[in-house]
């Protein structure tokens, strides 16, 4: 018979039992801390009694749970079974011996280790690098410097041309009141148009500079202001100046310009601009004229240039392409043989042309101040005339001639020395 079961004795068959659960990995701890309660002993089993630890240290055959922590992390276990060997007393200031565990189950109360030891180290999510905030980019420094450069740079520059509107308009004004008009420079073709002068540039475009142009020609009342005698046959303040030679056009001038404070336009040879300093005779001879030499650029006053004259005739920018300065009707714009009754007449009495000038058909023919000449080949910007010759040209018809001669395409000569009782000028005065 055999012999009763000594319930008292462990059965060594039979395995001791372990505390399973879901979740709590069994892992090799070493170095823990008992925990505070009293160890709990496992029914049935006596060499290893299930206790409650903390701050164990994983064993080296086990790979950490925890990203960044160090090779044996303190966790909380439960259910740990003592190690066979002897507890160790290493650092036992806490009143609780360090003993080594096996077959230690994780505690729930640390659930960032419990959730990463359930799970397979090869498929735990891989954490992203954290995001750093992008830096907001600050204003570059110069830009608001630039910036006031600028404004007060485009505040200037408008300044300067308003400054310079008003100015010109002023003296716009100011000239106007002085019986002068301004005609606004541009390009035209003498050869075009009706009746044009095609022997005279051969078909070339001239461009012409603005200029201040008189209104009318120069009268008797305004000569007898500035020069100290009256060539004039026919008298009356306000009929053309006639009897008047190119050289005397030239002192004219050049009298005035002194007298108003204006810098003169003409120099004879080495002499400079005053004719009280030019040589005796200088007004004599007709060779003489190639000695007077003329600034384009000041102020004073001066006679039009051949060019400048027939583009103000012809309308200038506003031009219609009239045969006569003004009209296609020559009685409506000029004076000439066939209605002028024999004599001269007072200046503006026929309609003006496009730019608002009178009797620049008819009257008296006028002086410019290019030697007379056809030009050949390339013109040069606003030309001024031929080189060489021996004689000045002249413009516009007169109250003595046929109707004809008056229109634009007609040009005269003459010796600078000549006068004639229907050869008289304008004068006009560049733009500053």
């Amino acid at each position: 018979m055999p012999a009763p079961e000594d319930s008292s004795k462990p059965n060594p068959k039979k395995p001791p039992k372990l505390l399973r659960k879901v979740g709590h990995p069994k892992v090799e701890a070493t170095s823990c801390r008992l925990s505070s309660a009293n160890p709990s002993t496992e029914k049935g089993s006596e060499a290893q009694p299930i206790v409650e630890a903390t701050s164990c240290r994983f064993s080296p055959a086990e790979p950490s749970t925890e990203k960044g922590s160090e090779a044996h992390p303190k966790v909380e276990a439960t259910s740990c079974r003592f190690s066979p060997t002897e507890p160790s007393t290493e650092n036992e200031a806490y009143g609780q011996p360090i003993v080594e565990a096996t077959s230690c189950r994780l505690s729930s109360a640390n659930p960032s280790t419990e959730a990463k030891g359930s799970q397979n180290p090869d498929q735990r999510p891989k954490q992203s690098a954290p995001k750093h905030p992008e830096t907001p980019r600050k204003p570059k420094k110069y830009l608001l410097p630039v910036a006031i450069v600028i404004i007060l740079f485009v505040l200037a520059f408008g300044g300067y041309l308003l400054y310079q509107k008003i100015s010109s308009d002023r003296q716009i004004q100011r000239f106007a009141e002085q019986g002068f008009i301004l005609v606004e420079g541009g390009e035209f073709a003498p050869g075009s148009g009706a009746r044009a002068s095609r022997k005279l540039v051969l078909g070339n475009r001239i461009n012409v500079y603005s200029f201040f142009l008189q209104k009318t020609e120069l009268t008797q009342a305004e000569w007898s202001a500035t020069m100290p005698y009256n060539p004039s046959k026919q008298l009356g303040a306000d009929l053309p100046v006639e009897h008047v030679s190119w050289f005397q056009a030239i002192e004219y001038c050049n009298r005035r310009s002194l007298k108003e404070g204006l810098t003169p336009c003409y120099s004879y040879a080495d002499f400079g601009t005053n004719p009280d300093s030019w040589p005796e005779g200088w007004d004599q001879e007709d060779e003489n004229h190639t000695n007077l030499s003329c600034n384009w650029l000041v102020e004073g006053y001066r006679l039009p240039s051949e060019m400048e004259w027939l583009f103000a005739a012809g309308g200038g920018m506003q031009s219609r392409s009239y045969t006569y300065s003004g009209s296609n009707e020559v009685d409506a714009v000029a004076w000439h043989k066939g209605n002028s009754g024999g004599s001269i007449h007072a200046v503006a009495t026929k309609a003006p042309n496009e730019l608002g000038l009178y009797d620049m058909s008819g009257n008296v023919w006028e002086w410019a101040w290019d030697i007379y000449g056809i030009f050949r080949g390339g013109i040069p910007l606003t030309p001024y005339g031929a080189t060489s010759g021996d004689m000045r040209c002249g413009r516009g018809g007169s109250w003595n001639y046929e109707a004809g001669f008056c229109a634009l395409d007609k040009r005269s000569n003459g010796f600078p020395t000549i006068t004639s009782g229907d050869l008289g000028f304008r004068i006009c005065r560049s733009m500053p």
